[in-house]
């Protein structure tokens, strides 16, 4: 009889984000599944506070009704509401001695953590896990740091590798895929293009992405960049696909990140990526090899990488073939998947 792996998130149909893509990509894994009897517990779902607040408070009533089930339980967290909503069950979860591992997503969680009055709090529920996995070599550095833990480890994010690919697409047409705002370098973005179009106003951006639309659609309107910037808002998988067809790049300019899996699956159908030197990203996108990589809010840099983008065609075609293979091999999520697995059977 197979060991029973529970999998406990956000809903895999009704959240969006990189944790809901992960989950699912392990939840549906052949090889996982041939090994142990792996069941989705879904957490939490997108919506109003008070749809999320119920919603959350009926899922932990079942739960306690059925995790004795269970032989492990792999745990997503976040920052904030995402890491308060979890401790309940990691506290319930060690309290029976029952295996748990946590797998930390989330940005911000470093920005938490240091802001936070609650640390020592935190640091007790992460050593409360018998395994915590992070997605980059810098975050277990970072981590390390701050809780001084002996039980993490590192596994990337990985994705699904296809046997076609989109490849290089137009090399004047951009896609910025993520929560339009700040923190993903949203305005930072729209500087740039201001500049760049005025020289290349054959450029194209695609925005994609929910957040702080109306603000954006205002300041494109007030800088007169409709011509260069299409905002999309939400887009769902085949909108992005339809997006990725034509584009030669994906762009990033986030003040801190983990490791997006949109990074990552930009780069398996051949995509050149421009993004920060912030988490886990340096670990995937070489500079000049992959794509292009520059300092938080500089706007010349991200301006100077859109050009390398359109005036360099050949370079291009090269960075498009390089991180397909790197996928390939190291990001694939056949290979991140037995990684998993491995940690599964060494808690049984």
């Amino acid at each position: 009889m197979k060991n029973k792996v529970l999998i406990i998130g956000p809903s895999i149909r009704k959240s969006r984000g990189g944790m809901a893509s992960v989950i699912q990509n392990i939840s549906s894994d052949k090889y996982l599944n041939s090994k142990f009897k792996i069941n989705v517990f879904s957490s939490f779902v997108d919506g109003n506070i008070v749809i999320r607040f119920l919603y959350s408070i009926f899922k932990f009533s079942y739960f306690i009704l059925i995790f004795n089930r269970y032989d492990v339980f792999h745990i997503h967290v976040a920052s904030y509401g995402s890491f308060f909503r979890k401790k309940l069950y990691i506290d319930t979860l060690r309290f029976f001695k029952k295996n748990i591992i946590l797998h930390l997503h989330g940005a911000t969680f470093l920005e938490f953590f240091d802001n936070s009055s609650k640390q020592k709090i935190i640091n007790n529920t992460f050593k409360k896990a018998n395994k915590v996995i992070v997605l980059s070599e810098s975050w277990k550095r970072e981590i390390n740091k701050r809780m001084n833990l002996d039980n993490v480890e590192v596994i990337n994010n990985g994705v699904i590798f296809h046997n076609n690919h989109f490849g290089l697409g137009k090399d004047n047409s951009f896609l910025f895929l993520g929560r339009l705002g700040k923190r993903k370098g949203t305005y930072d973005l729209l500087k740039a293009i201001k500049i760049v179009g005025k020289d290349y106003p054959q450029i194209r951006f695609y925005f994609c992405g929910d957040g702080e639309i109306e603000q954006v659609n205002k300041l494109i309107k007030e800088e007169k960049l409709e011509h260069f910037v299409s905002v999309e808002g939400w887009c769902s998988k085949n909108k992005i696909k339809e997006i990725l067809r034509v584009v030669s790049t994906m762009i990033l300019p986030s003040y801190n990140e983990g490791l997006p899996m949109s990074i990552l699956e930009s780069m398996e159908q051949g995509k050149i990526i421009i993004s920060t030197n912030v988490g886990g990203i340096p670990e995937v996108v070489v500079d000049n090899e992959n794509g292009y990589l520059v300092e938080p809010g500089n706007v010349d840099q991200i301006k100077e990488s859109i050009i390398k983008v359109i005036s360099n065609h050949k370079k291009n075609i090269v960075i498009s073939n390089n991180n397909i293979s790197k996928i390939h091999d190291h990001f694939n999520v056949k290979v991140i998947n037995k990684k998993i697995g491995e940690i599964y059977s060494s808690l049984l």
